[in-house]
């Protein structure tokens, strides 16, 4: 089994923090893998910069999120669901995910700030409207920053490479 996407941490790290008024984050760290039943192999797989486990990174990045839809919060150095966060478990059966999150303004905003004022990441539907001239834009300035035809060209594959695996980490 691989380790899953953050998101599938999502309703583990309520479910856990749902059992107790406030649970350290180490303890947090140790339980919820558990909850997904991950193998001795998932749990040890490092990230390609090899900074931390896949677990690690996708825990931090699921707590990162509930914090940001006001779900979670840090209670003198411990983990603690809150209010939203119960009565989220309380409505949904399922996985929960990031269009979940969307349901609070505070996640909104969070997102909203993120991708700065111009952004074009429609909201209703997650998806991206790209606008007539960044294409232009970007051509332009990779020619200036890297004149040279065959170095631009690697730039760019790392760059595709780099998008296309984001949400590895």
């Amino acid at each position: 089994m691989a380790v899953p996407p953050f998101h599938a941490f999502l309703r583990p790290v309520l479910e856990t923090l749902a059992q107790a008024a406030a649970i350290s984050w180490d303890d947090l760290w140790s339980q919820v893998p558990s909850r997904l039943a991950l193998s001795e192999a998932d749990l040890a797989e490092m990230i390609p910069s090899g900074s931390q486990t896949r677990v690690d990174s996708r825990l931090h990045w699921s707590c990162y999120y509930l914090r940001r839809a006001g779900l979670i919060r840090d209670q003198d150095g411990s983990a603690a669901i809150t209010d939203e966060g119960r009565a989220l478990l309380g409505k949904h059966n399922g996985p929960i995910g990031v269009a979940d999150l969307r349901e609070y303004p505070s996640f909104l905003e969070f997102q909203r700030g993120s991708q700065g004022e111009r952004s074009e990441f429609n909201m209703a539907d997650g998806t991206w409207t790209l606008r007539a001239d960044v294409h232009e834009k970007i051509r332009v300035k990779l020619e200036r920053s890297i004149p040279d035809d065959a170095i631009r060209n690697a730039a760019l594959r790392l760059l595709a490479f780099a998008i296309e695996n984001a949400d590895e980490e």
